[in-house]
């Protein structure tokens, strides 16, 4: 749909500049040849074809960013519950690893192993978007990472901020950017581990 959708756009662009060229040659051939002015309503309705072509994809991305947009403010806010330090003090006390998920659309849970029992819960707002959010944390809350996904967008976050990010408008459709946490620590898809 993506790829329909920036061929339209691109026809588009090319039909306005050539019905834009030819608003400016046309007044120089009307005096230099002496040709009959029916041709100006064609040019015109090629130009507001061209302008036709070009709308949607501007819509669409506009629509894009926008969601694009409310989904990193949602993860920035997570990452920022995640280092405020008076939050999660009771965190540097764990044996064990945790996990953090992002319960029913707006509660943050972080949690370790039922033997410790040592917790942190909080809000976020989530806009509205259906975010799903999974992550772990190392003991004593030493490292951690969180990936959030929305459809085709993704982002993964550690304790020292964005490691991998892919969101709609930005998506390689030959390799995008993905990855997971395990065990407090972020990783591409294949594996290789984030610095």
């Amino acid at each position: 749909m993506n790829i329909i959708i920036g061929a339209m756009g691109i026809v588009g662009v090319l039909i306005i500049i050539m019905s834009l060229s030819s608003f400016v040659v046309l007044p120089l051939q009307i005096i230099l040849q002496n040709i009959h002015i029916r041709k100006v309503p064609s040019i015109i309705g090629l130009f507001l074809f061209g302008i036709l072509l070009v709308v949607p994809g501007a819509i669409h991305e506009s629509s894009v960013g926008s969601v694009d947009k409310k989904f990193s403010a949602v993860t920035d806010q997570i990452f920022d519950r995640l280092t405020s330090a008076e939050s999660v003090k009771a965190l540097t006390s764990a044996k064990t690893y945790g996990s953090i998920n992002l319960q029913s659309s707006s509660s943050l849970i972080l949690q370790t192993s039922p033997a410790s029992n040592i917790s942190y819960s909080t809000t976020v707002n989530s806009l509205r978007l259906p975010i799903k959010v999974t992550g772990s944390f190392s003991p004593g809350y030493q490292t951690w990472c969180f990936a959030a996904t929305d459809g085709r967008r993704e982002s993964v976050y550690d304790q020292y901020g964005i490691t991998i990010s892919n969101l709609a408008t930005h998506t390689s459709i030959t390799n995008p950017q993905t990855g997971y946490c395990l065990k407090g620590r972020a990783y591409t898809q294949d594996g290789s581990i984030e610095p």
